[in-house]
């Protein structure tokens, strides 16, 4: 009898821990997000978290009573891999691609982002279809997804590489190591202010994709059931021109 009752008590406090931390879990969540995605998001020269998605994140979350925890600055895939992993509980800005769907849980479009072909121009081309592309050399950021169409395309062409840093990547092109890269429009254009390279890196006039940007959660974060209600709050942010607002803070601050 006393082996039965000390067995029972074992089991309550298990289950009773374990609600506590799911409850915990629910008054927090941990996001990360792109160190080098100007200006949905990225990090600072503090490491800290800056852009767009950041303050549109911080809107939401303040709204639901629910308190931001930033993680560390990671390279993109490990960000995946922690969220497949249940480490992290939210990424903070990513595009929808098939695949990722079998994985994540994706809230409602936050923002659009057209997707452009950069090149030198003694390097330009009549830039209509993927298959444009093919024979030429080109780049892309490492682990970018633009969409099914070019997902596909990138996987099967091997003259598109990936490059893990987009300013290293912008000046390949501007030495004309390379034919082309696959940029979003405005974090193309920021990098090449920065490195004062505008007239040598530039867009092409059509766009490869246009993407919506949204919230990436991980399946195995204990609070999914709250992505409806983070859902109607994106909305009536959206609704009252907030998102709007922040977006175009960001893209006046950058001379888009």
């Amino acid at each position: 009898m006393t082996n039965a009752i000390y067995t029972l008590f074992v089991f309550l406090g298990i289950a009773s821990l374990s609600w506590s931390e799911e409850h915990r879990s629910c008054d927090k969540i941990l996001v990360n997000g792109s160190d080098a995605w100007e200006p949905i998001i990225w990090r600072n020269e503090d490491g800290q978290a800056e852009g767009i998605l950041l303050e549109v994140t911080q809107e939401v979350f303040t709204i639901l009573n629910i308190e931001l925890e930033i993680a560390r600055p990671l390279p993109w895939k490990r960000q995946l891999r922690r969220l497949t992993e249940g480490r992290l509980d939210m990424i903070m800005g990513a595009y929808f691609s098939e695949q990722r769907q079998k994985k994540y849980l994706y809230s409602d479009p936050l923002l659009t982002e057209e997707i452009r072909v950069f090149v030198h121009p003694e390097k330009w081309f009549d830039f209509k279809t993927l298959d444009d592309l093919r024979g030429r050399t080109g780049l892309r950021p490492l682990g970018g997804s633009y969409g099914t169409a070019f997902d596909q395309f990138a996987r099967t062409n091997p003259k598109l590489q990936e490059h893990h840093d987009g300013q290293a990547l912008t000046n390949l092109i501007v030495q004309q190591r390379f034919d082309y890269a696959v940029f979003s429009l405005w974090d193309g254009l920021i990098n090449a202010r920065k490195l004062a390279v505008s007239n040598k890196f530039i867009p092409l006039e059509n766009n490869v994709a246009v993407n919506q940007v949204h919230f990436l959660f991980s399946r195995k974060w204990p609070c999914t059931d709250l992505l409806p209600e983070i859902n109607t709050t994106l909305s009536k942010l959206k609704s009252n021109g907030t998102i709007k607002a922040i977006q175009k803070r960001y893209l006046e601050k950058f001379g888009l």
